[in-house]
């Protein structure tokens, strides 16, 4: 199993947009697709639920969600590495 740990933040004018995401997942094929907790499959998600979407690109990691892992502006997509 991968355990997956994101925190991400959006300042705004008067207070800051967070989103959390915890999952484990197990990985199967060249893309991981996840939704909440990795405890429900993507294609069966419920509407509302956060969906996330993890491709190894050489050493980089592309995230892309639908937007709906937390508060207003809140978003985990993007090209992620190690440091």
């Amino acid at each position: 199993m991968l355990k997956i740990d994101g925190l991400q933040t959006y300042p705004a004018a008067l207070n800051v947009h967070t989103g959390v995401l915890e999952a484990e997942v197990k990985p199967a094929q060249a893309m991981i697709a996840f939704a909440d907790d990795g405890s429900t499959p993507f294609d069966k998600a419920d509407k509302g639920q956060c969906l996330v979407r993890v491709q190894r690109v050489d050493t980089w990691l592309a995230v892309e969600d639908n937007e709906g892992c937390g508060g207003v502006m809140v978003t985990f997509t993007g090209l992620y590495r190690r440091k």
